[in-house]
């Protein structure tokens, strides 16, 4: 049995890698969505069409963090999200911008079990102290930007 990435419980259930509520906000729901992911420089490359694009993964239990506090940090991160997406201008305060930052890199934290390879850039201890804190941890850089273009991207890596 697997064990969950944030606490280490045992995974009876599966996770959305990317929530089905920005898919549908993006509009990439029906029989020709995609959804790509590249895993670090010249690493696998991995796409998920359609209804396939519902992507989950089975590294999340469902008590201590899928259905606690990460549906809580979605809960209350959605507003914002949902404006930025839209277009919005919208003011984020240090309060919203730590929560932004932190639904951010739970998601990176959970799209990265998609990883075939299973070389994963977050450590067991950034996971812990993300579900601790609800907040990044130090020496993390998380970049929000806009694009005018239709596709659009979402990449995580070191510095050197």
């Amino acid at each position: 049995m697997r064990i969950c990435i944030f606490c280490g419980a045992p995974v009876r259930t599966r996770e959305h890698a990317w929530p089905d509520w920005i898919r549908r906000a993006l509009g990439g729901t029906g029989k020709h969505s995609r959804v790509t992911a590249s895993f670090g420089p010249g690493g696998v490359e991995r796409s998920w069409h359609g209804l396939n694009a519902a992507i989950t993964v089975k590294y999340v239990c469902d008590s201590n963090c899928n259905n606690a506090w990460m549906a809580d940090l979605e809960h209350r991160a959605k507003p914002y999200l949902l404006a930025l997406m839209r277009g919005l201008s919208i003011t984020l305060d240090t309060t919203a911008q730590t929560l932004v930052a932190a639904w951010a890199l739970k998601t990176a934290m959970v799209f990265e079990c998609t990883n075939p390879t299973k070389n994963w850039f977050f450590l067991d201890e950034e996971r812990r102290s993300l579900r601790v804190t609800r907040a990044p941890g130090l020496g993390l850089l998380i970049w929000l930007g806009r694009s005018s273009q239709t596709g659009w991207t979402s990449r995580f890596g070191a510095a050197s």
